[in-house]
């Protein structure tokens, strides 16, 4: 391997074509008296390049090329940190790709808007060892998700229902496809949280959990990798709903086997009409004929 092809093996990482930095500090040098007092005169500068860490940082190191007069070339930038402190080194790459330190030093960046690594002030035993010691702040913590609430309406209902028996559960387990359930609800009432009386395997493994009114449309559609979940506060007039529930494979629950108004579907229409879903024939759910469908225990509330 040439030491042309080695060093054009170290592309600039920290190239900006946006003249507006930001948080970005512009970086030059000129290299030409270290390099002659230290290597010597005639030297091949295509065997040179220069390596910059902001010290007090997390993030990669800077390699940048030198030029024919040997100095830095141009548009090389380096991120911008609380504590201005940088070691810049010299490297030749020598006979077999080989890396050798030829100088370097930690130097303070001023307020200006260029870093001048060979006329930029020494850093001090004290503000290296501050840089070195440097440790990023704790991120902040995540804003708390807020739902939407409703104002409560005279005969709304915030006391929640479920869906399925409260005693003689059993254990059921739920296939890898859409499980549909026809429901009533007797008077309005308005929902914020389902919670499911299912099993998720450790880290892995989802539930999605959805309502639909009689014409189909989606009023809930929640994506549910625990036994509970809120969401925005809804109001469900009386009337028929439609629950659909879609887990993934190896997930089972707490509930019953033996629901009249439900059976399991392979895909679900994007506007699932109950009396279609339910019922696709006249005689789907007479006395006898309901296959085995297991459905985990619902419960909503609205809170």
């Amino acid at each position: 391997m040439s030491l042309s092809s080695a060093r054009k093996g170290r592309p600039n990482n920290a190239r900006n074509e946006d003249e507006n930095l930001g948080d970005r500090l512009r970086v030059v040098g000129n290299f030409r008296d270290t390099i002659h007092e230290i290597v010597g005169v005639g030297v091949d500068y295509d065997t040179f390049f220069v390596r910059i860490d902001l010290v007090a940082g997390r993030e990669s190191p800077v390699s940048a090329n030198v030029d024919e007069n040997l100095a830095l070339e141009d548009d090389v930038t380096v991120p911008r940190g609380a504590l201005s402190v940088y070691r810049w080194e010299l490297i030749q790459v020598v006979d077999g790709g080989r890396e050798y330190e030829v100088a370097a030093q930690y130097v303070v960046a001023d307020d200006a808007p260029v870093l001048d690594l060979i006329r930029a002030k020494v850093a001090s035993e004290e503000e290296i060892a501050a840089a070195l010691a440097w440790e990023p702040p704790a991120p902040l913590p995540p804003a708390p998700i807020v739902y939407r609430t409703l104002s409560r309406q005279t005969g709304d209902s915030y006391l929640g229902f479920s869906i399925g028996p409260t005693h003689g559960q059993v254990r059921v387990d739920l296939p890898a496809k859409w499980t549909v359930l026809g429901f009533h609800v007797p008077s309005p009432h308005v929902i914020g949280r389902v919670k499911a009386s299912v099993d998720f395997p450790s880290f892995c493994g989802r539930m999605r959990l959805c309502v639909f009114d009689t014409s189909g449309n989606a009023l809930l559609d929640v994506d549910m990798n625990s036994d509970e979940e809120k969401f925005d506060q809804i109001r469900l007039a009386a009337g028929d709903y439609l629950l659909a529930l879609r887990p993934s494979s190896g997930i089972t629950g707490t509930g019953s086997y033996y629901y009249r108004n439900a059976r399991t579907l392979t895909n679900l229409p994007e506007k699932p009409l109950l009396d279609e879903v339910l019922w696709p024939n006249e005689d789907h759910f007479m006395e006898g004929n309901a296959p085995r469908c297991g459905v985990p225990f619902v419960l909503f509330s609205s809170r």
